[in-house]
């Protein structure tokens, strides 16, 4: 199977995976789609190297800065790390995706809330907000002029890259604290 179509099959998957699946659903279109792939000759330890293990050297650079400032809040139930504009040149790392690196926050033991916050150019702070079962994050986002998804959620805010965290993870230790 060539890169090409398992990429636009992956992308047909992705779309498949809209709001309101079940987690029990998500996991059948996933066992389905991976019976599809091995049907169809995908080799899985080329696709997982292909979707998996592509990341650069600039990447992997950010993502160390950004866990080595992660912070817990609430007993351990909020995860936030923190991404300057300072962190992304010493590393090389402009147009870097970060959307994934909230994963191992959420991943750590305890954690219900994961934030990221990334300063842009402009006296600007990209808020991206990642929450586990019920606590929904797109309440909170929206509080803050953003919006998103019950555990995926964003917001884009203007001032200092301090007060936002400081005034975001407060919001974050209230929701984990009561869930709203």
């Amino acid at each position: 199977m060539d890169v090409e179509h398992l990429d636009a099959k992956a992308r047909r998957f992705d779309g498949r995976l809209g709001d309101g699946v079940g987690d029990v659903v998500k996991f059948e279109i996933q066992e389905n789609f991976a019976a599809e792939l091995l049907d169809a000759g995908a080799d899985p330890t080329r696709c997982y190297r292909e979707v998996y293990e592509r990341n650069t050297l600039a990447y992997t650079r950010l993502l160390g800065r950004a866990l080595a400032s992660v912070s817990l809040g609430h007993g351990g139930a909020v995860a936030s790390a923190g991404i300057t504009l300072g962190m992304i040149d010493a590393c090389g790392a402009s147009g870097v995706d970060t959307s994934e690196f909230t994963t191992p926050l959420l991943a750590i033991d305890g954690v219900r809330v994961a934030i990221l916050f990334r300063e842009l150019p402009g006296g600007k702070v990209k808020v991206s907000l990642r929450s586990k079962g019920e606590l929904d994050v797109s309440l909170m986002a929206a509080e803050f002029g953003g919006g998103g998804h019950r555990n995926a959620s964003g917001i884009v805010m203007p001032g200092r890259f301090e007060e936002i965290v400081d005034t975001v993870s407060a919001r974050a230790v209230v929701l984990a604290a009561d869930g709203r």
